[in-house]
């Protein structure tokens, strides 16, 4: 099947049709992988519908969600992560070498790779790109904000050679590499305004497939030929499957499900859980993607925001939840309760059993030590002041089930006294709602890469200071220190890992809650669906007919 912008267009008059006639089921359904149909065929067009419009493509934006599925698609990387397991395998750096300082890193760049303007990717590009990185330029784009502090980076184009080196060592830069943040671009693309960079059809790769068309609604991108250069670890080698992808913008959940349903679209990001059973029914397919080094959902406490700073009132609203019917009341099949603060089966996973323990009795003696009491008829908790235990939150908006999941809460903190004050606003008014300090203290943490590390930022004011520490906590501190630029070996770095966890939970800076993975619905004829670096990734996908 071929798609068209006459099939685009249809695909966005049946959303607008839907919007008038949606409704709501529920349900819970056995969640299911992409199924397998024999060998995998070349050729193909596949329509994809996301929750939310594109960011622009200019570098900072590309983390998005709902940029990554494009750029993913389009950018290559020095270094791949293997979804299953978190290995680091070659990709464009077809090796390394790393000082024994930790300091220097050599790589050596695969030859015979282009971009899709018919450039050569090669040393002296790759040291422009990484230089990009670490220190932005006079255009607007910041540095990379993952990335190390970066001495200096020098190439050898006789030799296939870039070396890197760092001011500080740092654990995690190779696996920095295969962010989607650190793909690789044309040398071109460096000449292009701010303004220009932001455009899809600028982002030049290297990848299996091309941006040829890109508006706020819809973003088209179209097989490379003659792409060769996959990461070596994987089966499938040469080009894409598919001839095609379009990408098209569909917020309203029941709408993108019902596009789906009545064929106009092969694959939706996102459904709501009391939809997923009815949506089996019809012959789809539910997918679920975890990756394996990130976290399971947590609440996060601000602990300098009002109350929030005394641990009994932390460790209270640990214990005024109860996961496991939280995942049987809001959430369907493939939604597990929190086990632990790092996704069960990661390599540095430690199981914490106490997290899901739920005592809403033991919740109200810690608050009445700390001199919250219920007035005679009231249900909300006062302190001698005559101050009501009210806490105020900003519901996440990067989860379709956020909104359930914050109502579900304050029905359980009100039953301890507690008197959770929500505010809601659209996707883009959020980041600056996000910034009032008053809605800083209660919030949601989901990592979906390099958990430990980006914990460890979390963690330090010389970071985001997530838990509003000011490294108050010197032990957390030293740890998340070491987990960052330690230069350990990786038993050390797992002990330090281990100590992280136990003072994030332990303190009650945060509490695990549940484990949410990416959901997606598909056509029975889609096949290969799969993901890098935590999102999905197309060059393995392919159509049955």
């Amino acid at each position: 099947m071929k798609v068209s912008r006459r099939k685009a267009a249809a695909v966005l008059g049946v959303a607008a049709a839907l919007i008038l006639s949606a409704c709501s089921g529920s349900g819970s359904a056995e969640v299911t992988p992409a199924s397998a149909a024999g060998a995998p065929r070349s050729g193909g067009s596949l329509t994809y519908l996301d929750y939310q419009v594109p960011y622009s493509f200019n570098f900072i934006n590309l983390s998005y969600w709902q940029n990554q599925p494009i750029d993913n698609s389009v950018l290559d990387r020095l270094v791949f992560q293997d979804p299953g397991t978190a290995k680091l395998y070659p990709w464009i750096a077809q090796s390394w070498d790393k000082s024994k300082d930790g300091l220097t890193y050599t790589f050596v760049i695969r030859k015979g790779v282009t971009y899709s303007d018919g450039t050569v990717l090669d040393a002296g590009n790759v040291k422009k790109n990484l230089e990009f990185q670490a220190f932005g330029d006079g255009k607007g784009n910041i540095r990379n904000a993952y990335f190390p502090a970066v001495e200096s980076v020098s190439a050898d184009d006789a030799t296939s050679t870039v070396t890197v080196r760092l001011k500080q060592p740092n654990s995690y830069f190779l696996a920095t590499l295969s962010y989607q943040t650190a793909g690789l671009v044309s040398t071109k693309y460096f000449s292009l305004s701010y303004k220009e960079q932001g455009k899809g059809t600028n982002l030049l790769g290297s990848g299996p497939f091309v941006i040829t068309e890109n508006s706020p609604t819809e973003t088209k991108i179209v097989r490379r030929e003659g792409y060769n250069w996959a990461p070596p670890v994987l089966k499938h080698q040469g080009e894409a499957y598919l001839n095609s992808v379009t990408f098209v913008p569909v917020v309203e959940d029941s709408v993108r499900l019902g596009t789906l349903e009545s064929g106009q679209a092969d694959v939706i990001h996102y459904i709501q859980p009391s939809e997923q059973a009815k949506a089996q029914q019809k012959g789809l397919q539910i997918i679920t993607q975890r990756f394996l080094d990130g976290t399971q959902t947590s609440l996060a406490f601000g602990t300098s925001s009002g109350y929030l700073s005394d641990i009994n009132v932390r460790k209270a609203i640990a214990l005024a939840v109860d996961r496991d019917k939280l995942v049987k009341t809001i959430y369907a099949p493939g939604y597990l309760p929190a086990t632990g603060l790092l996704r069960s089966g990661a390599p540095d996973f430690v199981a914490s059993p106490d997290v899901k323990t739920y005592d809403p009795a033991a919740a109200g003696k810690l608050l009445e030590q700390s001199g919250w009491v219920l007035p005679p008829g009231s249900e909300v908790r006062q302190n001698s002041a005559g101050q009501k235990l009210t806490i105020k939150a900003l519901i996440d908006v990067y989860n379709v089930t956020s909104p359930a999941l914050y109502q579900y809460l304050q029905i359980a903190l009100k039953a301890i006294g507690i008197d959770l004050e929500l505010k809601q606003v659209d996707y883009s008014d959020y980041p600056q709602a996000a910034k009032n300090p008053d809605l800083s203290g209660f919030k949601l943490l989901t990592l979906n890469r390099d958990a430990a590390y980006n914990l460890a930022r979390d963690a330090l004011s010389t970071y985001g200071d997530y838990f509003q520490l000011k490294d108050k906590d010197p032990e957390l501190a030293s740890a998340a220190k070491s987990i960052i630029s330690g230069n350990l070996d990786p038993a050390q770095q797992h002990e330090e890992i281990v100590k992280l966890q136990a003072g994030l939970i332990n303190h009650y800076y945060l509490t695990p809650l549940v484990d949410i993975p990416q959901v997606f619905v598909a056509q029975p004829s889609v096949h290969g669906f799969s993901q890098i670096r935590s999102s999905p990734w197309l060059y393995n996908t392919w159509l049955s007919k």
